[in-house]
């Protein structure tokens, strides 16, 4: 997760403020931690997800939303900066309080909390860092080398709210839930799913997995046949019309040109490794599928298009499935006591130990990622042009192969 507050520093901000922690007095100041849940621009309120650290001339009390005009200063604390705290903001002027018309959404703030406190108790870095990505898609702590190997080998998506972290959340859900019946089982899992979400953040990939998981559910509820394009386009739609900005922002149009891969070739091209191992050719097929509608956006805005993407996911997403579980094992023994907590933790260590020596070995391979100039339109109209024929080849069209011949033919001799 980026820091939204970044470069806002000394300037004159207005914010929207949950108090998390209960305000204490000291000095002339009120001192508490707050998630802010919004910046005023003008007459309209910008929607962020940041933690700061608050200092108010105003009593407030946690049962209320507060929004106040101040200015932003780093953090220069250690313990903050662990917690993922990198603002203070000293607020001039309370201009609005209001009660929380529940503890809805501050019980998730809270559980959101606690789990990064346990998990930065329990790991120390940058394992704890990891897991905070791993988790909660917050990667502001992570060191930039280790980031950097992440992103060269394709692998920074176990890092960000994904939908591939509410996919397992639904499996494990459905899973643990097998014994308690039909109904039992669908509605622990959907509200599994939706404690997930509202745990992580209503960012762009979560909100579109959380909906097409939930559409699914319900439609192995009614007996609907699963129709899992459908239920994709449906899921577009819905997030578009709640704010049609979405469509330009990255996440946005990386999180759906993958899923739309995936559901449109993943079948395919396992039938054609059907060779190999299934768990082989299944872990090809979707790492495949997902790449290859996003190698373009990709190359567009980071400038960089990797080659080591491919064999990397085969051992990282695993990897990252394993330490989800050790992590959620850990979190929960905690609360019973800590010593067993700390235990599965250290099992997790050596998960995240193994994924990092997998990320750096790829990272550092010759050839492993190359830098490019941001592709033009016609370039990427060819790309895509190949793309289609690569799935005409998939469905055994006739034609398959003469459009992916013809389009790399014109890719080759447009970029020479």
């Amino acid at each position: 997760m980026r820091d939204p507050l970044k470069n806002m520093d000394h300037y004159k901000i207005i914010l929207k403020l949950q108090p998390i922690s209960d305000p204490f007095f000291k000095g002339k100041t009120f001192r508490f931690t707050a998630e802010v849940l919004g910046i005023r621009s003008q007459a309209k309120w910008i929607p962020v997800q940041a933690s700061v650290s608050v200092y108010s001339l105003e009593k407030v009390s946690e049962q209320e939303r507060v929004e106040a005009v101040g200015t932003l200063s780093p953090v220069k604390f250690l313990y903050f900066q662990e917690q993922g705290i990198h603002h203070s903001f000293f607020a001039w002027k309370v201009l609005k309080m209001e009660k929380n018309k529940g503890d809805f959404l501050l019980f998730f703030l809270k559980v959101r909390k606690a789990l990064e406190q346990w998990i930065l108790f329990s790991l120390p870095p940058p394992y704890s860092q990891i897991s905070l990505g791993i988790f909660l898609g917050n990667h502001a702590l992570i060191p930039p080398d280790i980031l950097r190997d992440f992103q060269v080998t394709g692998t920074y998506h176990v890092l960000v709210a994904s939908g591939l972290k509410t996919a397992f959340v639904a499996g494990a859900a459905w899973f643990v839930f097998s014994e308690t019946g039909f109904y039992p089982q669908i509605f622990l899992s959907m509200i599994s799913v939706l404690f997930y979400v509202f745990v992580v953040g209503a960012e762009p990939p979560i909100l579109r997995a959380g909906i097409m998981t939930l559409f699914g559910f319900f439609g192995i509820l009614i007996g609907r046949k699963k129709d899992s394009l459908n239920i994709f386009l449906l899921t577009a739609l819905i997030l578009l019309f709640a704010d049609p900005v979405w469509l330009f922002e990255v996440g946005f149009q990386l999180s759906f040109s993958a899923v739309l891969g995936i559901l449109t070739m993943c079948d395919k091209i396992q039938r054609k490794l059907k060779f190999l191992p299934s768990w082989i050719s299944a872990s090809i097929s979707v790492s495949l599928s997902s790449m290859l509608p996003i190698l373009v956006p990709v190359a567009y805005y980071f400038h960089y298009v990797s080659y080591a993407a491919l064999f990397a996911n085969l051992l990282v997403v695993p990897l990252t499935l394993v330490s989800m579980i050790m992590g959620m094992i850990s979190f929960l023994l905690g609360f019973l006591w800590k010593p067993f907590g700390l235990a599965f933790s250290f099992w997790n260590q050596l998960v995240l130990e193994v994924m990092l020596r997998v990320i750096r070995f790829f990272a550092h391979l010759p050839f492993a990622y190359q830098n490019l100039a941001p592709p033009g339109f016609l370039t990427g109209f060819l790309f895509y042009s190949f793309l289609f024929g690569f799935w005409l080849w998939l469905t055994e069209h006739p034609y398959g192969k003469w459009v992916m011949g013809i389009s790399l033919i014109y890719l080759f001799i447009w970029l020479i």
